[in-house]
């Protein structure tokens, strides 16, 4: 789908390139975004009834949740770019033959772009609730401490991003550029406060999240150590009482 996306920025914003060479970037594109799309879809589908039957990732793994809203981003993105690198710059017009390289095609193909961007982007909305909401509440129950994964928030969110700025210009609409601005505020902020706290995690030493992991994984061995240890004194006692009663 990235692929896709910078097919439809090449053909879109390059200087003096002719139908001949845009027309076959366009329709590799296409061909690029459904093949990954195909494979999203399945991604999906296992991800989803591992949620159901597993439950969320471990809590250091949480935020990687959020990657699940990047393929649908990016395929609202990539289909909107070349909707409009087929049809503003003139390119099927110029080569017309066929009856899909030609004007009128590239305008319907960039009214069709628009509403398959509007109907994935409802469907990211949808891991939008289910990711965030795992984020949000492992933040309140205070379960979720700051790793590398908390990184996997910027690109998904930054795509899906760029997917509602190209609704907003093909539609003219002053919701989706309103709600465009908020997320890349939203973003800033986040990329600074990942930035932040990396450097205090280098600078202390605690660099990458690796020393944090294995600290994790020595404290929940401890914890276990210690409720063998438990189990072990509570039925040595129980033994005891029994043995005095007789």
């Amino acid at each position: 789908m990235t692929q896709g996306t910078t097919g439809g920025l090449i053909v879109r914003y390059s200087v003096g390139i002719t139908s001949a060479e845009a027309i076959p970037i366009i329709v590799l594109s296409y061909m690029l975004i459904g093949y990954a799309l195909f494979l999203a879809v399945l991604y999906y589908a296992m991800y989803l009834h591992r949620l159901l039957t597993v439950g969320p990732p471990q809590n250091p793994k949480v935020p990687a949740l959020v990657i699940l809203i990047g393929p649908c981003g990016q395929f609202a993105t990539a289909i909107q770019l070349l909707g409009t690198a087929a049809s503003t710059r003139g390119h099927f017009a110029s080569h017309d033959q066929g009856t899909f390289l030609t004007g009128t095609a590239a305008s319907t193909l960039l009214t069709t772009s628009t509403l398959l961007a509007l109907m994935v982007d409802g469907f990211a909305f949808l891991w939008i609730t289910v990711a965030w909401y795992h984020v949000i509440e492992a933040l309140v129950t205070r379960r979720l401490s700051f790793s590398l994964t908390w990184w996997s928030l910027i690109f998904p969110m930054g795509v899906f991003t760029t997917s509602l700025m190209n609704l907003s210009i093909a539609m003219n609409s002053p919701g989706f550029r309103g709600l465009s601005a908020a997320l890349l505020i939203f973003l800033l902020i986040i990329y600074f406060f990942n930035l932040g706290f990396s450097i205090y995690r280098i600078v202390t030493g605690v660099a990458f999240g690796i020393p944090q992991q294995r600290e994790e994984e020595k404290k929940q061995e401890q914890e276990e150590r210690e409720k063998r240890k438990e189990d072990r004194q509570n039925g040595h006692r129980a033994g005891t009482m029994n043995g005095a009663n007789v």
